[in-house]
This record gives structure tokens, sequence and C-alpha cells, in this order.
């Protein structure tokens, strides 16, 4: 469901490129060096380069910062799909107040309720908390409910619109 990032992946990139625009640069010195009239507007033209390589090759990272500081959704997770193997749990009745966003990338964090028909909650919570690790969400917060009846003593009112 989740797509674990790669820091192996980023760093690959980032190593080929500052190894390509190190070879570059010392390309541009030796020809600058060699026919200084001439080739005056090599290093301008290579900074353009450069800075447009840079500029390309950081959106992605300003789109995954913006993300986890906005609190989205991890991308890729199929939010439906983890809703449907929660309500499968034995004793599971009912979710409500599902939230999944990152903390960091690769960090995912998970809060729901869910109402089960159980008299123990410990059986639920667990494996709530196992479908999470198995989803790569290790920060989840699972509020297991006993009842709906509004007449119940242990019966938690989460109507708000704060959704």
């Amino acid at each position: 469901i989740v797509g674990k990032p790669s820091s192996h992946n980023i760093l690959s990139y980032s190593f080929v490129g500052d190894v390509f625009q190190s070879v570059s640069v010392i390309i541009a010195s030796l020809v600058i060096w060699e026919w200084p009239e001439e080739a005056r507007l090599v290093d301008p033209i290579l900074t353009f380069v450069f800075a447009f390589i840079i500029f390309v090759t950081s959106i992605k990272v300003v789109i995954d910062c913006v993300s986890v500081l906005m609190e989205g959704a991890p991308q890729g997770f199929a939010l439906k799909e983890f809703e449907e193997k929660l309500k499968q749990i034995d004793g599971v009745v009912e979710i409500h107040d599902l939230h999944i966003w990152c903390l960091g990338v690769g960090q995912n964090a998970m809060s729901a309720h869910i109402y089960t028909n159980l008299e123990s909650t410990g059986p639920v919570l667990r494996k709530a908390t196992a479908l999470c690790g198995a989803h790569e969400i290790y920060h989840s917060t699972i509020q297991v409910e006993k009842t709906q009846d509004e007449s119940h003593e242990d019966f938690i009112n989460c109507k708000h619109n704060v959704h």
C-alpha cells in the first residue's frame, strides 16, 4: 500500500548529479584555460544549466516537504483498502475518524475510533495495531469503543465538525 522511500535512490541521484557537475566544471575550466577569449561564455552557460538541473531535481523534494507540512496522506496509500482491512478484524462494528498522514517522508501516522461488539477491547486493539505495522504505520492512536448506545455510561460522543 505504501511505497517505502529509498534513501539509496535519493543518494544515488544526488551523487550522480554532483559528479556530473564536478566533471563539467573541470572540463569547462580546462576549456577556459586553453582558450580564454573564445570560451568566455562557457562559465555563465554552465551556471544556468546547473541552476536548471538543481531546480528540476528539487521539485520532488519541495512537493514532499509541503505534503508533510500540510499533514497530507502518504503518497500511494490506499485509504479505502486499509479501512476495509480494519473492518474485517473480528469484533469491529464500525470505524470513524480515520486519519492517516505523514510525520515525515516514510514516517506515517494514523488515528481512528473503532466500535467493537466484543466485551474486551484488547484483541481489536492488538490486531488493528498489527495491521498498521503491516502497512508501515508505526505511529498509531486507536480508540476502541465498546458501545454506540448514547444512554450507556461508556458512550463517547465524537460527533463534531472538526474532521
